[in-house]
């Protein structure tokens, strides 16, 4: 495998590319730009294991982080939730 391909696992990271969601991140940023309430802002990210849902949350919180807005990852545990910002 060519070091620079493009899929290279690395669960819970960010990518250093996401191929094919520069729609849904441009809308999500429309969404943030937006006036409160505005319906890009809520976004629903469904798919199986390894399709790239936890990399593109990860890219959502970049882009929120850097319009100002507080971008919270919390880990679910038996008995308890993890929160860190």
């Amino acid at each position: 495998m060519p070091a620079d391909h493009t899929f290279v696992p690395a669960f819970g990271n960010k990518p250093k590319h996401l191929v094919g969601r520069d729609q849904v991140i441009a809308d999500f940023r429309n969404g943030l730009d937006g006036p409160p309430g505005h319906q890009d802002r809520a976004t629903l990210c469904l798919g199986l294991r390894g399709m790239g849902k936890t990399a593109l949350l990860l890219e959502f919180a970049s882009h929120a982080q850097e319009r100002g807005f507080v971008a919270v990852k919390a880990t679910a545990r038996p008995g308890r939730v993890v929160v860190s910002g």
